[in-house]
């Protein structure tokens, strides 16, 4: 070919990859949603978690309390139809909300003003709910279910003066079993974070040295029996104390964020892998894009967040290229993050922000990326082995909507979907020892362990 035709040949490769990136890039363009937008005089005001209960339906928690109404809990489904479904008595508060093994929602709370008091609250998705009254504890924000059916939170007593922490368990009628008591050398678990269930099945959290001049930090975590111990030192210094949520991602290693840690004190992101090892991904830029409050890992696989503050911003964290991508910069109308995201079974991100909106009380929001749907996955079943109508719970991840479960190609029936982690199941007549497959309707898994037929 002449060096004329070379070019032209050149020109059009060159024309061609141009196109493509950009039809890939408009493909995966953000397309950002309100949802709604809180107003001081519903029961919805500052929004601050979502649980999603069933497909294109969250059950959401709302900190709004006044002295004619509590906090509350409501529904709102893809579309942004929304729902009161519970409200507390005045002046009550809640921290958090999870979904436990019996499919109902667990908020820990208690009394502003007054006489203090603190309650366990089970809600079923009615908006009926139980209270489990806790005068000797004060329940904390962070909490996390397990295989086994007990939530693990830390608590302290009411005259402990912020001062002492005890790791605990609480069954699903509300009574507490006290575990580890922080002391001595194990440090203050950090309030900042949540608790997480690691892929080894221990429970990891945040502990910082002192209370005041937050300095030394460490990712500590603890048995379900209560054994302590420290995983990796953490780099608190500079940061303020302040640290993001820490996730359990799909590779084996934790990540976290410190808002005000880095080389700037505008933040950065780390990993701890599953041998302990710490490592620092990135430093958040000087200006601009700073102080990431919140990590949630994306079907893709890379980490995605929210920064605290106005303006605020979402962004993704390439885990393969270690590069930050702004995704989309929110108004003051859109919503103030920090914002708790999670991923939809749509593949959709949702937040919810506590504060901004039109009124100032927060607001909802989804996040399309284009990113795949969440399959199935499964990560224990228990017990392992039984006979024809052996009750079997399937714990993992994304397993709203579960339609099949058979046992070595039999199938099970009913399917009872708890959460979006948990579905119950009988062995069926006829099943034999082998694989156990579910199906949702964004894909299959099957089990790489035999589940054994006597």
């Amino acid at each position: 070919m002449n060096t004329i035709g070379t070019s032209l040949a050149r020109i059009t490769l060159l024309t061609v990859i141009s196109v493509a990136a950009n039809a890939q890039e408009n493909a995966n363009a953000p397309v950002f949603n309100l949802l709604f937008t809180a107003q001081q005089n519903l029961v919805d005001g500052y929004p601050v978690s979502l649980v999603e209960t069933s497909i294109g339906t969250f059950y959401g928690l709302s900190t709004l309390q006044s002295a004619t109404l509590g906090a509350s809990v409501f529904s709102i489904n893809y579309a942004g139809n929304i729902q009161n479904v519970y409200t507390s008595q005045p002046y009550v508060y809640l921290f958090s909300m999870i979904q436990a093994l019996n499919g109902k929602l667990y908020l820990p709370g208690g009394s502003m003003q007054g006489a203090r008091h603190y309650q366990y609250i089970a809600a079923d998705l009615s908006g009926s709910v139980q209270s489990y009254p806790t005068p000797q504890w004060v329940l904390g924000p962070a909490s996390v279910t397990t295989p086994s059916g007990l939530i693990y939170t830390v608590i302290a007593p009411p005259n402990g003066v912020g001062t002492t922490f005890i790791f605990a368990q609480i069954d699903l009628n509300g009574i507490i079993t006290p575990l580890h008591k922080f002391a001595g050398t194990d440090g203050f678990p950090y309030s900042g974070t949540i608790l997480i269930q690691g892929h080894d099945g221990d429970i990891y959290g945040i502990a910082l040295k002192s209370l005041s001049g937050l300095t030394t930090g460490w990712l500590y975590k603890i048995t379900p029996q209560g054994q302590y111990s420290k995983v990796a030192g953490l780099p608190v210094d500079g940061a303020g104390g302040l640290a993001a949520p820490i996730i359990a991602a799909t590779d084996g290693s934790i990540y976290g964020a410190f808002p005000r840690g880095g080389v700037s004190k505008t933040g950065m992101i780390y990993k701890v892998a599953a041998d302990g090892t710490y490592q620092k991904l990135l430093d958040f830029p000087a200006t601009g894009m700073t102080q990431p409050a919140f990590l949630v890992e994306g079907t893709d696989g890379n980490l995605y967040g929210s920064t605290d503050g106005a303006p605020s911003y979402l962004f993704q964290f390439n885990l393969k290229t270690l590069k930050l991508r702004q995704l989309y910069k929110l108004s003051g109308n859109e919503g103030i993050c920090a914002c708790a995201m999670v991923q939809g079974m749509d593949g959709k991100f949702y937040a919810t922000s506590p504060v901004g909106g039109l009124y100032g009380f927060g607001t909802i929001f989804s996040l399309d990326l284009g990113l795949p749907k969440p399959k199935p996955f499964v990560s224990l079943f228990s017990p392992t082995t039984g006979a024809t109508g052996q009750p079997i719970l399937l714990w993992g991840r994304n397993l709203l909507g579960a339609t099949s479960v058979r046992f070595n190609g039999v199938a099970a029936s009913p399917i009872a979907v708890n959460s979006t982690q948990a579905v119950s199941v009988a062995v069926p007549a006829g099943a034999t020892s082998g694989p156990i497959t579910i199906t949702t309707p964004n894909g299959t898994f099957t089990t790489t362990t035999s589940f054994q037929v006597p």
